[in-house]
């Protein structure tokens, strides 16, 4: 089966706009970028693939936009409308009701305002050790991490505070650390920045009407595979009713699994709740196990040289 899929976060006019160190992709590279796509590649939907309604001739692409950002609504869908292609988008639920900025969010903004990651990390560090925490054996764990992760896109300081504060450490203490830092750093009214980072329901009903699909991506943005069986259907049900009641077919569900992570279990859940499609991190050269419930992606910094 020819088919790629490509991942997207942050689409927007990042220089322009009040965050112009966030990682993303500029409009106008993003604009670039589908054009290149529509001359080299088919670009098919999810459903598309669900109904195996593609010529397994040609080299097919499938576009995906994680998190639910407002940056989908303003620029990413009148493109993509306006070219008629149709995108495929994941929201989690907490996010897109606004009940909270996720931390995965958080983290990225801090990131946004302290460029000194080295300093960054110092400071952390300090915070861990104050908490009587080894800060050799956390280092051990990261090396580990690092040797299964990929980490081509982030400096070596970049992806061990990552992994420190959504992997390695206790989640409270992650917590604690991520909100006094995104206090100190972001400084900003939480409801605001909410409605201005996340899609709103309503708008999430404009786009499916106009021909956009919309996935599981969990409840909170959460680990799967460290989640028990139990843990792991409530993320997932939660995820599911949000897009029922938003207006999704049931007969086109799919998920993009939060951070890429997944296990068995998951598998087992996402089958029993009648997913059709799962979408991973995993490098598209690697062999995927569970066949269309363990797709691999693309990043779109993979495609930047090439137009």
């Amino acid at each position: 089966m020819s088919i790629s899929v490509v991942t997207y976060h942050y689409v927007r006019e990042i220089k322009k706009s009040k965050y112009p160190n966030i990682k993303g992709l500029e409009f106008v590279e993003f604009k670039d970028q589908i054009n290149y796509l529509v001359k080299n590649y088919e670009i098919i939907s999810t459903e598309d693939l669900i109904n195996e309604d593609f010529d397994n001739r040609k080299k097919n692409i499938i576009l995906t936009f994680d998190d639910g950002l407002t940056d989908h609504y303003k620029y990413v869908y009148p493109f993509l409308k306006k070219k008629k292609i149709s995108g495929s988008f994941y929201p989690g639920v907490e996010s897109a009701l606004h009940k909270s900025v996720l931390d995965v969010h958080k983290l990225q903004f801090i990131f946004e305002k302290v460029q000194d990651r080295k300093s960054l990390l110092s400071k952390i560090f300090k915070k861990i050790e104050l908490k009587g925490i080894n800060i050799d054996n956390v280092l051990k764990i990261q090396k580990q991490l690092a040797q299964t992760r990929d980490n081509r896109f982030n400096d070596n300081n970049t992806d061990i505070i990552r992994n420190l504060l959504q992997y390695i450490l206790p989640i409270e203490l992650s917590k604690s650390i991520i909100n006094q830092l995104f206090k100190k750093h972001v400084n900003t009214n939480n409801k605001k920045f909410m409605k201005e980072l996340y899609l709103a329901p309503k708008k999430i009903q404009e786009m499916i009407k106009n021909g956009m699909h919309f996935g599981a991506h969990g409840n909170k943005h959460v680990w799967l595979q460290y989640l028990d069986k139990e843990q792991q259907y409530s993320e997932i049900s939660i995820s599911k009713k949000f897009l029922k009641d938003n207006g999704v077919d049931d007969n086109y569900l799919s998920i993009c699994y939060p951070f890429g992570s997944y296990n068995k279990t998951t598998i087992d859940v996402v089958k029993k709740l009648n997913f059709k499609i799962g979408y991973t991190t995993s490098d598209p050269k690697e062999k995927s196990d569970y066949k269309n419930l363990s797709l691999p992606r693309y990043d779109t910094n993979d495609f930047k040289n090439l137009y």
